[in-house]
């Protein structure tokens, strides 16, 4: 994972960045950052600056996913650190959260204030690693007949792969379903695509999910 500080600032230093990690090629005028947990926070500061960086210009929209920013807030000083950052942000957002995720979207949603085009999914009985591979993870050790580490057992039944939470592979699904609806509706400019962020949509197909928006029209990639 790549911290804010850590990003390639110029073009050429990301095309270096990109032909070292073998990525495809990058179209620079459609741009979107998505990321989980503490990567999650950092597309949040990507598109609103953090400790002193401002916004990547490159940014068309942003996927924080279980974005960390509270935690981190926690850690390194008060709430008012997150508050211009976030009020900067004015790109199109999708932030999506677990509701049994301790990581609550609550404080970040109402800080995202500038932006053209936000929407913020929560996934009912979805957890804070409902959104990885952590059950692959555990089945693999399990398999090879090795015993998983405490914190990654426990990291898997609460918030990952327990009864109580909803099934990893549909969180996957419902997950997939609501990033390439956005990236449709912003990065392409697909206007058909827009009904499938709203809550009616949600409702309608039975989605175990809470769907809030709030929209101004949004800028087009590049």
């Amino acid at each position: 994972m790549l911290l804010p500080k850590q990003m390639p600032r110029s073009g050429a230093d990301q095309t270096k960045h990109a032909v070292t990690r073998g990525n495809c090629t990058v179209d620079e005028s459609r741009i979107a950052v998505t990321g989980f947990s503490y990567g999650g926070f950092t597309a949040l500061a990507m598109a609103g600056g953090y400790q002193g960086w401002g916004p990547d210009e490159r940014v068309d929209a942003i996927i924080p996913i279980a974005a960390t920013p509270v935690a981190l807030v926690a850690r390194h000083g008060t709430s008012e650190l997150l508050a211009e950052p976030l009020a900067a942000i004015d790109v199109p957002t999708l932030l999506l959260y677990g509701t049994a995720d301790p990581e609550r979207a609550a404080e970040t949603w109402r800080g995202i204030s500038a932006s053209p085009a936000a929407w913020r999914v929560d996934i009912h009985r979805a957890g804070h690693f409902s959104f990885t591979n952590i059950c692959d993870q555990l089945a693999a050790l399990r398999d090879a007949g090795l015993s998983p580490a405490p914190p990654l057992a426990s990291a898997a039944k609460n918030q990952g792969c327990g009864p109580k939470l909803i099934p990893i592979e549909k969180a996957h699904r419902i997950t997939v379903q609501y990033v390439v609806a956005f990236l449709r509706t912003t990065i392409r400019d697909d206007v058909s695509a827009r009904h499938l962020l709203s809550p009616q949509w949600a409702a309608r197909n039975h989605l175990p999910v809470t769907v809030d928006a709030k929209t101004k029209g949004h800028r087009r990639a590049g």
